[in-house]
């Protein structure tokens, strides 16, 4: 096995005002407050943000049934309404810090 590539672990403080915002928004439209959840995978970029204090949102539209990842991976078609209420109000919200 070779590695052809690796990145050091982001990490992005939960209390952070993005982080914050970005919890506020997900909880209005689904009516649940997420759960932030540490996991691997690094996208390279993120701990490049990361170093200069730039926090960073990383979300997704899933449940345990969405088989994230696997060959019979799916969205489920009234997610796709909820993820674009998310992403706007995200953005509305990013704007105003």
């Amino acid at each position: 096995m070779t590695r052809l590539s690796a990145a050091p672990a982001g990490l992005v403080p939960p209390d952070a005002s993005p982080v914050q915002i970005g919890l506020d928004v997900f909880e209005q439209a689904m009516g649940t407050r997420p759960l932030l959840v540490r996991s691997g995978g690094t996208l390279p970029i993120v701990p490049a943000l990361a170093d200069k204090g730039i926090p960073t949102i990383i979300s997704g539209f899933a449940l345990p049934e969405s088989n994230i990842h696997s060959p019979n991976e799916r969205l489920l078609a009234e997610y796709l309404p909820l993820g674009i209420e998310v992403s706007r109000e995200l953005f509305r919200g990013l704007a105003r810090l």
